[in-house]
């Protein structure tokens, strides 16, 4: 099984699956020159008989490597039962850490992670969109050319993909957006009618003759309430 631990890539297999041989865990220190480093080896053999089922659980994987009060290095597990151990890097016995059933009630054995580390952390995961744009010389060419676009029109291709939908949703596509697709365009303005029930009336079809004068502003319960009443003149 691949993983990863602490920061490295993280080998653990069994010489033969399913048997009783020594569970050994390599980490690849260096990528550039493939320099794969033994850190531990568990012979299961050599622990109590009620703590050699958990190297029998169908997912079993390091979580991470820590030091202990002693300030002695420990390599912390997962089980698809969702159990948490520390083994020394010997492989001396181990420390039984967290049981689900003491907490929240029995899990069954699952082949799939279980159970994983929790970190706080204001960092982004990932590179930003804004970065994406600035790095992609394709979705850079689509920026320039979507922030031209009427917002109606923008929206609806928000379903292309989701590069797409991500860098229309970014502050700075927000920003240019609204300098560049608004450039040549005078003001639209449109009078709401009756805010109930999305009754608009665009401005530039009332002038002349014919235009609206508002005669009366009323008030209801909030300012969503508000009515223009209007008259034709």
């Amino acid at each position: 099984m691949l993983t990863e631990l602490n920061g490295y890539l993280c080998l653990c297999y069994r010489d033969r699956p399913d048997s009783e041989d020594p569970y050994h865990i390599w980490v690849l220190r260096d990528r550039n020159k493939e320099q794969w480093m033994k850190l531990c080896c568990i012979d299961g053999t050599a622990w109590p008989k009620s703590e050699r089922k958990l190297l029998e659980s169908l997912w079993f994987a390091p979580l991470c490597v820590y030091y202990s009060s002693n300030g002695g290095e420990k390599i912390m597990f997962g089980t698809g039962a969702c159990k948490v151990l520390a083994v020394d890097l010997d492989g001396g016995a181990p420390e039984i850490l967290f049981k689900p059933h003491d907490v929240i009630g029995s899990c069954e054995d699952n082949g799939i992670a279980a159970i994983g580390l929790f970190e706080e952390s204001l960092v982004p995961v990932g590179r930003t969109m804004d970065d994406m744009v600035s790095s992609s010389p394709t979705t850079k060419a689509w920026f320039d050319v979507l922030k031209w676009l009427p917002t109606r029109s923008v929206m609806e291709l928000r379903s292309v993909c989701r590069e797409w939908q991500g860098m229309i949703m970014s502050d700075s596509f927000i920003r240019s957006h609204v300098i560049h697709a608004n450039m040549k365009r005078s003001p639209w303005i449109k009078f709401v009618i009756d805010p109930r029930f999305g009754v608009y009336l665009d401005l530039d079809k009332c002038e002349g003759e014919g235009a609206l004068q508002p005669t009366a502003l009323m008030w209801g319960a909030g300012l969503d309430k508000i009515l223009m009443a209007c008259q034709l003149a």
